[in-house]
């Protein structure tokens, strides 16, 4: 029997990609910052008979928070080649099971005129934490398939504070941090409240902007893009000069990275030195004493001469 057979398969996998900042070719940002997710899947052929018709798209993230409205977001759905299907799908962020859920369950019929079609997602979310692990995957008639985890970077740069030959660590040491030497002061969190020496960046909610070297001698600082970072001196460890550098630039350190895709943390170093204050010298002994002791007899006498004359000027 002649026979026209129709036969549609669907590829049974899940594409991530990441977007980070304009003119960036890599997978390091700042916390803070807005990044764009592409998840891209297609439509799957389920049988008519099927009773589970479902199929969705699932999203989990930690180190970020999803950023679907406000300036700079951005959230799409298209179908195929350009079929705009955005305002027919919700992008919820309750569901519980995952951080994100589009469900997609309409484009499934039982002619499955949509199987095969391409699904490209696309979502924008802020980094909260000094690095941000993304995972996506699809559910299609209760079969599940994930993507690779996209995993998002800062940097963070260590400071060390010497005396000036080098030989001691000091604590206690403090500055404000400038990306190029522009600008107010960056804003830090702690990292453990109460505790100097270790800080996280925090562009909105952070309240510290003189970050201290700890009782190591060693100041670090986290959650930072890639650039030049300036320190300038605030506070001097006790019994130290504080620096005093024209500009305003005590220290620098440069987080860059020749990479295209950084697979850990980009880390710098930098240090300072400090000049302890001069001692005063020693101006005592015996001879101070003496002449201590002299100078007040001299004074005495003198009082009493003067009381004598002019007893004798009222008497006469």
């Amino acid at each position: 029997t002649n026979a026209e057979l129709v036969v549609k398969k669907t590829p049974q996998k899940v594409e991530k990609d990441l977007s980070t900042l304009p003119g960036d070719d890599n997978n390091v940002v700042a916390i803070g910052d807005i990044v764009t997710y592409t998840i891209t899947t297609w439509v799957p052929y389920i049988n008519p008979s099927n009773v589970n018709q479902e199929f969705y798209i699932y999203d989990d993230i930690t180190g970020a928070e999803y950023y679907l409205t406000g300036d700079g977001s951005a959230k799409s759905v298209i179908l195929g080649t350009d079929q705009d299907i955005t305002s027919q799908v919700e992008f919820n962020t309750n569901s519980g099971e995952h951080g994100l859920v589009i469900d997609l369950s309409d484009l499934i019929n039982d002619a499955n005129t949509n199987a095969g079609k391409q699904v490209v997602v696309t979502y924008t979310a802020k980094i909260t934490a000094v690095s941000a692990n993304n995972t996506a995957g699809s559910n299609a008639g209760g079969s599940k398939f994930a993507s690779d985890t996209v995993t998002v970077y800062t940097g963070q740069i260590t400071l060390t504070k010497w005396n000036e030959d080098s030989t001691k660590k000091l604590a206690g040491a403090g500055f404000e941090v400038r990306k190029n030497n522009q600008g107010e002061a960056l804003k830090f969190k702690a990292e453990t409240d109460g505790v100097d020496g270790a800080y996280v960046y925090a562009p909105t909610d952070g309240n510290i902007t003189e970050v201290k070297t700890g009782e190591d001698g060693t100041l670090v600082i986290k959650g930072l893009d890639l650039g030049r970072y300036t320190f300038k001196e605030i506070t001097a460890p006790q019994g130290y000069h504080i620096a005093n550098t024209p500009n305003g630039v005590d220290a620098e350190a440069t987080l860059e990275t020749s990479e295209s895709e950084v697979v850990a943390f980009v880390t710098a170093e930098t240090s300072l030195t400090n000049t302890a204050l001069a001692s005063l010298p020693s101006t005592g002994g015996i001879g101070t004493t003496i002449f201590t002791i002299g100078g007040c007899a001299i004074m005495i006498a003198a009082a009493a001469l003067y009381f004598v004359n002019r007893r004798k000027s009222e008497e006469n």
